[in-house]
């Protein structure tokens, strides 16, 4: 297809005077290699299912003052089949007969909800993950060693290498000394469950208390929980995580 071959290099004239309401398609993938695999004609609609790779893409086109044009697409949006997409199709904003255009414009308007939610889910697992108890002590040398067990209560495993876990040392106060990074993060917390980790300090003499925090580095894991699990109607999100 021309607009196929125009579209790899971003020719915009040829492509909107091929496909007027792409321009309302904002992200899109290009894709190498495409081949139709079936087209059908029905008066002057023109129907082409065609595949790159991997990826199937929908087309119709039809005769308008003796010119084909397309009218329609489906695949070539970069929002298609990604975890905003599956969202906005799981809350009801998109259906299954909606196209490039509409899912395009569609997910640019839930897109700030969709990082607002990755956002609270992050920070209610990060907020959920605490200390169980600990039996760290100070040696006569200043150094501290022992274990804290610590527990994922959120609702949700949190993956390993997606998160750091800090000790925290602090005065009788509560705040901070100083803090150390462990290295638990290689493996998964599921929820609910607990890790044991040990510590050793070199110059901890100075701690009254110790307590632990867990920060998300990496939250690809919960825009695909987001993508798999929310809920709501009428694109009216349920807040159900």
């Amino acid at each position: 297809m021309t607009f196929m071959n125009n579209l790899l290099f971003d020719n915009y004239d040829t492509m909107y005077d091929l496909y007027p309401s792409f321009k309302n398609v904002k992200t899109y993938w290009k894709l190498n290699d495409f081949h139709i695999t079936n087209a059908t004609l029905n008066n002057n609609l023109i129907t082409v299912i065609g595949k790159s790779y991997d990826t199937e893409l929908f087309f119709e086109i039809e005769k308008l003052n003796g010119k084909y044009i397309i009218i329609k697409s489906k695949g070539l949006s970069s929002d298609f089949g990604s975890n905003l997409y599956k969202y906005c199709k799981r809350i009801g904003c998109i259906r299954s007969n909606s196209y490039d255009e509409e899912i395009s414009k569609i997910c640019i308007e839930k897109r700030y909800q969709f990082n607002e939610l990755i956002r609270s889910v992050k920070e209610k697992i990060e907020n959920n993950f605490g200390m169980l108890n600990h039996n760290v002590t100070k040696s006569s040398y200043g150094s501290v060693s022992g274990e804290i067990t610590v527990k994922n209560n959120s609702r949700f495993t949190i993956p390993k290498y997606s998160y750091h876990l800090y000790i925290n040392y602090c005065d009788n106060k509560g705040d901070i000394l100083f803090t150390s990074e462990e290295t638990l993060n290689y493996e998964s917390i599921p929820y609910g469950q607990n890790k044991t980790i040990h510590v050793f300090e070199l110059n901890g003499n100075s701690f009254q208390k110790i307590g632990v925090s867990l920060k998300i580095i990496n939250a690809v894991f919960i825009e695909e929980i987001i993508a798999e699990y929310a809920e709501g109607n009428n694109c009216i999100y349920s807040d159900n995580l």
